[in-house]
């Protein structure tokens, strides 16, 4: 694997090509102080958004109950020396959820902050620049992307973006993962492993043959103009039947292969795909985001006497009259 595959699986090399077939998007290029924020330890919001209207979060202070800045494990606003600031970026996130006509979810080039998804409420729904500004700052698999996903040789001259994409309510049932290899699709699976869905076992002959159809309409020698006949890709099928391209990505064990193994898809053929459901409850997967639910030190403070410790220091104090 090259990192000239990572590169065509960012969202900024193909949205253009599939724009009809996919989410509605909008991208901005961010800069290396953005960036650097986003290595920082601690949840600092920029200060055109923690001041602003549409702050309708307030974080309190474990100790005397007095409003706080709102940094997750930041300082105390008199200690700050100062906040960092993104007006553009802000000005650009609160533009998009205005032209959608409502939420978004948010990414970089490759990965969604999903496993962030607890401190916005289990969710990526943003309807606020603040809530974007926090999952992207919480989550470990967006700096996996930005420090680990492009060796080093290839990033000069490589730019990471902003992506936000039209929120919609998609049923998980109806998502599904094809593995391609020779520009042919090779083994294709529902992308949920954590649910049983009967219904797709009565309708495997025809979701196959969806996925195989829009493959071979859309994608097949469109992707990377053709230059990569190996790669990975997600859709979504509504109730009209019409398949909707979700994302791209590598062909590399570093893709969740859900219901294959990597090793057997070598012995795969696009002449007679395998196509796999989960047919009975016993093949239920465990959930993969289920370690990200909630930090670590938090499920450890919730599990015996040190959060009964914790609550009586968070009560605040009865006023004087």
């Amino acid at each position: 694997m090259a990192s000239k595959d990572f590169c065509a699986c960012s969202l900024t090399s193909w949205y253009e090509q599939f724009k009809d077939v996919t989410l509605k998007t909008q991208t901005k290029e961010v800069s290396s102080d953005f960036l650097d924020w986003l290595r920082q330890d601690g949840v600092i919001l920029p200060e055109e958004v923690e001041d602003s209207a549409d702050n309708d979060v307030e974080w309190s202070d474990c100790d005397d109950g007095s409003d706080s800045d709102g940094g997750i494990g930041g300082e105390d606003e008199e200690s700050q020396t100062g906040r960092p600031s993104f007006p553009e970026l802000t000005d650009f996130i609160r533009g998009a959820i205005s032209s959608f006509g409502g939420p978004v979810f948010p990414k970089l080039n490759w990965s969604s902050p999903k496993d962030a998804a607890w401190v916005n409420g289990g969710t990526l729904k943003c309807t606020h620049a603040k809530d974007v500004y926090t999952l992207l700052k919480s989550s470990d698999f967006v700096m996996h992307d930005i420090d680990f996903a492009l060796e080093e040789s290839c990033r000069q001259g490589f730019t990471f973006s902003l992506i936000l994409r039209k929120w919609c309510n998609l049923h998980r049932s109806m998502e599904f993962r094809c593995f391609v290899r020779d520009d042919a699709i090779v083994a294709a699976c529902q992308r949920d492993v954590t649910q049983c869905y009967p219904f797709l076992k009565e309708e495997r002959q025809e979701t196959l043959e969806l996925l195989l159809d829009f493959h071979q309409e859309r994608i097949k020698g469109n992707f990377a103009d053709g230059k990569l006949s190996e790669y990975v890709f997600d859709v979504y099928i509504d109730r009209r039947k019409r398949v909707w391209l979700v994302d791209f990505n590598v062909y590399h064990s570093t893709t969740d292969s859900l219901l294959f193994e990597w090793p057997e898809l070598a012995d795969f053929e696009g002449s007679h795909p395998e196509f796999r459901i989960l047919e009975v409850e016993k093949e239920v997967r465990a959930d993969p985001l289920a370690s990200y639910r909630a930090p670590i030190d938090a499920v450890e403070l919730a599990s015996g006497r040190e959060f009964d410790k914790f609550t009586e220091q968070c009560v605040k104090p009865s006023k004087i009259k």
